[in-house]
């Protein structure tokens, strides 16, 4: 008769109860399963060290954890943390301005209400191209990344947006390295700089908050006007020239019961390549226009009805602060190796802290350009504290079955929100849309002839 003591539990495992069922997750070994009520009571059982004699229907059960190495197997892999690395960046955003041609009734950063709006430094831009190139090179690298963010719209300030393409691909010519440049863009724009942004760059996130009448009540022109049939004309273009380009919209209050018609919408009329659906934080312009996020419940309700109809179509819409492809511990480049050059030549770790006057800009801002000494001083010190911020080291995460998707969530939401980083400000939401998938994974997988497991799905 074999003792409970010959069983050790050798990775994390969760036992997470959703509707009729009981899900055994175990992150780090790519286990997710459907276990009944007795197979919970014994992985709990091992799990705190009681001591008792196995029958062998319960051998049974614990023979496929032992298989994949859950149950007397090899520790489980330590996930990447930068807190110990060196910083050397091969990605550059670069906010080229904070001028705008919408007036968005949720906008962060205000975009386009400064009296006097700003371009970036070009000396600042070419240094940040210059930095991660040569950090790519260092690193025996093919590529090196810019991408064109902003307070505002980086194609307003066209001119600058053209030359800083061209200026890091001759960059990347001259060391023998290839450039990524990708865009986050509103989408309204002549015909002409869709063509060229189609043929001269990789890739583009384009912000497209649904059906046409709620994308025009929450992303007007700054004359009032709507700006969808703008965004439509510019993804005609990328897909007449099969550019790849992602779709995101905030949800709000306006559009949560269109997220599934959003779907079929963006399926039918474009071909998107992934699409992300958002609820609104509450910040920004939101404090004048009232614009106000939905409820939790209603957009978990309505997350998943639209989930499962990009599923039916082969796609799936995704969650930023729920990761469905990958594990990591930390959420963003905020805590890892942000490296942001602003309009006004600041260096941010976030990209909501993107000026002195910002939310936090204290916490998040930690450098600037030296125009004097052509070079950037940075407190690398400042970022080395924001990279302590991983799932290892958050204690209320420690115990929860989806910190490998969610890491904590955005961290300046958290301080908005009065956490201190300490904690996800989305955890409710976070965790149902997590069951939900785990659930889905479950019901997809093949029975698997074993006592105690309904269903068992390994991935390799």
């Amino acid at each position: 008769m074999a003792h409970s003591s010959e069983y050790h539990v050798t990775s994390e495992i969760f036992i997470v109860p959703h509707e009729d069922m009981l899900i055994l997750y175990a992150p780090l070994k790519g286990i997710v399963a459907r276990i009944n009520g007795s197979t919970a009571a014994l992985l709990r059982d091992l799990q705190t060290g009681s001591s008792f004699e196995l029958t062998p229907q319960e051998i049974e059960v614990l023979k496929p954890l032992e298989e994949v190495g859950a149950i007397n197997g090899p520790p489980d892999m330590q996930l990447i943390v930068h807190e110990y690395g060196e910083f050397a960046p091969t990605h550059v955003t670069l906010f080229l301005t904070d001028a705008c041609n919408l007036r968005c009734i949720y906008c962060y950063a205000c975009g386009g209400d400064s009296p006097m709006p700003v371009q970036i430094p070009v000396e600042a831009a070419r240094a940040g191209i210059d930095l991660v190139a040569e950090n790519a090179l260092r690193k025996n690298m093919s590529t090196f990344s810019v991408g064109f963010h902003g307070a505002g719209e980086p194609t307003v300030a066209w001119k600058l947006y053209k030359e800083l393409i061209k200026y890091a691909r001759h960059k990347g010519d001259e060391i023998g390295l290839q450039v990524s440049c990708s865009t986050c863009t509103n989408g309204v724009m002549p015909p002409e700089h869709a063509q060229w942004i189609a043929e001269n760059t990789q890739t583009a996130t384009v912000s497209v908050d649904g059906l046409p009448y709620y994308h025009d009540l929450q992303r007007p022109r700054r004359s009032g006007k709507g700006s969808f049939e703008d965004v439509r004309r510019t993804l005609k273009i990328f897909d007449e020239n099969g550019f790849f380009y992602a779709i995101r919209a905030t949800i709000t209050e306006y559009n949560v019961h269109t997220m599934g018609e959003m779907v079929e919408f963006f399926d039918d009329n474009f071909n998107v390549g992934d699409l992300q659906f958002d609820p609104l934080i509450y910040s920004g312009r939101c404090q004048t226009t009232g614009c106000k996020a939905p409820s939790d419940d209603v957009y978990v309700q309505e997350y998943i009805r639209a989930y499962e109809i990009a599923r039916s179509r082969n796609r799936l819409v995704g969650f930023s602060c729920l990761s469905f492809t990958s594990l990591k511990t930390f959420y963003c480049c905020a805590v890892s190796d942000g490296f942001t050059v602003t309009h006004d030549g600041y260096v941010t770790a976030c990209f909501e802290a993107c000026g002195p006057d910002r939310p936090f800009a204290d916490v998040f801002l930690y450098g600037n350009y030296d125009f004097d000494q052509h070079t950037f001083n940075l407190n690398l010190d400042k970022l080395k504290r924001l990279q302590q911020r991983h799932v290892y080291n958050l204690p209320f995460c420690q115990d929860c079955f989806c910190k490998y998707m969610c890491s904590g969530d955005c961290p300046i939401h958290s301080m908005k929100m009065g956490y201190n980083m300490e904690r996800g400000a989305r955890c409710e939401i976070t965790q149902m849309v997590a069951k939900h998938r785990l659930a889905t994974i479950v019901k997809e997988s093949r029975p698997d002839a074993v006592v105690g497991f309904e269903e068992v799905r390994c991935n390799d």
